[in-house]
C-alpha cells in the first residue's frame, strides 16, 4: 500500500491542529496494521526516539505555519534520520510523530478559546473531571476505555467521524472558564438542574399543517411572567431547563434574561420553539433551543431528527405524522472547557442512529435535553451510553402531559409506556456515571394531583432515588 510520505504531510499542514488531523487520518486508515507494528520489538527503539524528539521541539515551532508548512522541524535533532528508519515500516512514522505532538496539543487545548470543527483523525483530549466522594463507585474514565488504542497513555483519542458527514461536530472553547466554574465547583460537585414542566397535553397546544406534516406547534397559554418568576426562584441552582415547544418563539426569554442575568440560574436551556425563516435554498422550518450563559446566547441547537407521532394534545392521527422541520444541514455544538463538554439536543434527536454516537465521540459529559414526548423511545440507551463511556450526567426534561392520550400515542419505533395505559409520561429522565444498572438511570413520574405545573430539582451528586424532587 502506498502512503503519503511524512515530509509531504508536514509541508501541506496549515496549523498544528491540521497537521495532527492529517497524521491521525492516516493512522485510522491503517489502524489494524499500526496496531501490529506498534507492538513490534524491532521498531520500538526508533519509534520511542521519534516521539521523544518531536515532544522536545520548542512550542514556538508550532505557531502558524510558514509557507513550507512544518517540514523545517525535520532539521532539528535527529528527526530526519529517525524518520528514515521508521519509513521502512510505514506508516509507523506518522503514528510516532502524532504521539510526539501530544505535549504541544495539550498546551493548545488548555489555552484555546475558539471553535474547533472536528474531523476524522483529529486527536481530542478527554475532559477531566475527578468525581467527589459522593460517588462511591463510578463508570470507567475514558483513558481506561481507550487503553488499547493507538493513542493509549496520551490523554487523547482520535475523532472517528468526517466533518463532511451529515452532522458535523464543533467544540466551542470560547466560554471555557465560566463553563467549568458553573458545572464543576471547587468543592468537586456536579451542577444541580432545575426543571419546569408546563402542561402541554390535551387542549393546550396549537399547530398548523405543512402539507402532510405538522409544524408551528406552540402553547395556547404562555405566561412569560410565570416562567421568569420560576427562574428567579431557582437562581441558586446552576442550570435550568424547560421542555420542548414550551415557548411561543425560541428567543421569547432573551430580553428578560439579558437584562438581569444575576436574577436567574447562570446556565439556561430555554426549551424550544418552532420558527420559520427564509434561507438561500428556500423556506427553512426549524425547532430551535436557545442556550444562555450569564444572560448571553451561546448556542442555538436546531433539532435534527423530526418527531414521529400519532398523538399531539387532543389530536389523534390514524397513520401517524411527522414534524415538518426541513432537512437543511445542521451541526452539533459542544460547549467545552477542561472539565466539561456540554451538549443540548432536542427530544427525538436521541432516537437518531448517529447523534448518540457523535455525542460519545466528542466526549460529551453533560447532556441537557428539552423534550415533549409520550414515550422515552430509545432515550434510556442513549443516555446510559454516555454515562457508561463518557462519565456523563444527562437530564431529559419533559412537559407535563395527560395520561389518557399516552395510551394511544405509539410513536414510531418507541417502546410502550410502563406503569399502566393511562399513566402520564415521565417528567424527568436522567443518567449518572454510576456502574450499577439500578443507579445509572431513572425516570421520575408525574405527581398524582399537581396544584400547578410541576417544578423540580435534580441533584446528580445524590443517589438517583433521592436526586429529583418536586420544588
Amino acid at each position: 500500500m502506498a502512503f503519503v510520505p511524512l515530509t509531504r504531510e508536514l509541508e501541506a499542514a496549515t496549523s498544528l491542529l491540521d497537521l495532527a488531523r492529517r497524521l491521525g487520518s492516516v493512522c485510522l486508515a491503517n489502524e489494524r496494521l499500526l496496531t501490529s507494528l506498534y507492538t513490534g520489538n524491532e521498531t520500538r527503539k526508533q519509534r520511542e526516539k521519534m516521539e521523544w524528539e518531536v515532544a522536545a521541539i520548542d512550542d514556538g515551532e508550532w505557531q502558524p505555519a510558514p509557507h513550507r508548512g512544518f517540514a523545517h522541524v525535520l532539521e532539528q535533532q535527529d528527526l530526519a534520520v529517525t524518520a528514515k528508519h521508521l519509513s521502512q515500516h510505514n506508516p509507523l512514522e506518522h503514528l510516532a510523530f502524532v504521539r510526539g505532538l501530544m505535549r504541544p496539543l495539550t498546551v493548545l487545548f488548555e489555552q484555546i478559546e475558539e471553535r474547533i470543527p472536528l474531523d476524522c483523525g483529529l486527536p481530542i483530549p478527554f475532559a477531566t473531571r475527578p468525581f467527589n466522594e459522593s460517588f462511591e463507585s463510578a463508570t470507567p474514565f475514558q483513558p481506561g476505555l481507550a487503553s488499547r488504542g493507538l493513542l493509549h497513555g496520551c490523554g487523547c483519542e482520535f475523532f472517528r467521524h468526517a466533518a463532511t458527514g451529515s452532522v458535523p461536530v464543533i467544540l466551542d472553547f470560547r466560554h471555557r472558564e465560566r463553563l467549568d466554574e458553573i458545572t464543576w465547583s471547587e468543592a468537586r460537585r456536579l451542577p444541580s438542574v432545575a426543571t419546569l414542566h408546563p402542561f402541554l397535553g390535551e387542549g393546550h397546544l396549537d399547530f398548523n399543517m405543512v402539507g402532510t406534516k405538522i409544524f408551528d406547534v406552540r402553547p395556547k397559554r404562555w405566561s412569560p411572567e410565570e416562567v421568569l418568576e420560576w427562574l428567579r426562584s431557582v437562581r441558586g441552582h446552576q442550570i435550568a431547563v424547560l421542555p420542548e415547544l414550551s415557548l411561543p418563539s425560541p428567543d421569547a426569554l432573551a430580553v428578560s434574561i439579558a437584562a438581569a442575568p444575576a436574577d436567574y440560574p447562570p446556565l439556561i436551556v430555554a426549551g424550544s420553539a418552532h420558527v420559520q425563516r427564509s434561507g438561500a435554498t428556500g423556506t427553512i422550518r426549524s425547532n430551535e433551543s436557545h442556550v444562555y450563559l450569564d444572560g448571553q446566547l451561546v448556542n442555538v441547537h436546531r433539532k435534527i431528527h423530526p418527531l414521529q407521532t400519532r398523538t399531539l394534545g387532543a389530536h389523534r392521527f390514524a397513520r401517524g405524522i411527522s414534524e415538518g422541520i426541513t432537512n437543511e444541514p445542521k451541526e452539533l455544538l459542544v460547549l467545552s472547557g477542561q472539565h466539561t463538554r456540554l451538549a443540548v439536543v432536542i427530544c427525538a434527536d436521541l432516537n437518531d442512529a448517529q447523534i448518540p454516537m457523535l455525542l460519545e465521540a466528542a466526549g460529551v459529559n453533560l447532556l441537557l435535553v428539552p423534550a415533549l414526548t409520550y414515550s422515552p423511545g430509545a432515550f434510556n440507551g442513549a443516555i446510559c451510553g454516555l454515562a457508561s463511556r463518557c462519565q456523563a450526567v444527562c437530564v431529559v426534561v419533559n412537559a407535563s402531559l395527560d395520561g389518557a392520550a399516552a395510551a394511544g400515542s405509539e410513536k414510531r419505533g418507541a417502546t410502550p409506556i410502563v406503569g399502566g395505559a393511562h399513566d402520564p409520561p415521565f417528567l424527568v429522565l436522567a443518567s449518572v456515571p454510576r456502574p450499577e444498572p439500578e443507579e445509572q438511570s431513572r425516570s421520575y413520574p408525574h405527581p398524582s394531583h399537581p396544584a400547578r405545573p410541576p417544578r423540580g430539582t435534580f441533584d446528580p451528586n445524590r443517589k438517583l432515588s433521592q436526586a429529583w424532587k418536586l420544588a
